[in-house]
């Protein structure tokens, strides 16, 4: 089972190195997953304060069309950018999610391989407690005999 260990180790290493670059992937998801919440926070915003302006142009009594024609593009202009946003969100949320769920994957490999490795160094010491106990046996034995004849 001694033979095992180095390739158990090499295999933890491996997959504590996949680990490492995992969490740079979820730091840089959870990034993009915050920017693009707070671009959709801020065009929301945004988006509200157009829509209580453009109200308050359609509640004058002379209408200009010119300006609310303007305005009304604008606000659908804003209303198409927040819905992009919205998915570029969305997106960032399932792409942070995935790399999540691998970086948890990689940790079970880890957590498995240091059980293995555990699990290997036991059964090496037991064979060790084994040959030192068989090893006291005979010389016990070579003693009894010695004393006996």
């Amino acid at each position: 089972m001694r033979e095992r260990e180095p390739v158990l180790r090499a295999l933890r290493a491996q997959v504590q190195l996949e680990i490492v670059h995992a969490a740079a992937e979820v730091a840089q998801a959870a990034e993009a997953t915050e920017h693009a919440h707070s671009q959709v926070a801020r065009l929301e915003q945004r988006a509200e304060f157009f829509l209580g302006e453009l109200r308050l142009v359609l509640g004058r009594p002379q209408l200009n069309a010119a300006l609310l024609a303007t305005m009304r593009r604008g606000h659908r202009a804003e209303q198409s950018e927040l819905r992009r946003w919205q998915s570029r969100h969305s997106v960032a949320q399932r792409q942070e999610q995935r790399v999540r769920e691998g970086l948890a994957d990689l940790r079970n490999q880890e957590r498995s391989l240091e059980r293995a490795l555990q699990a290997a160094r036991r059964k090496h010491e037991l064979r060790l407690l084994a040959l030192d106990m068989l090893r006291s046996d005979e010389l016990w034995l070579q003693h009894s005999f010695r004393e006996s004849a």
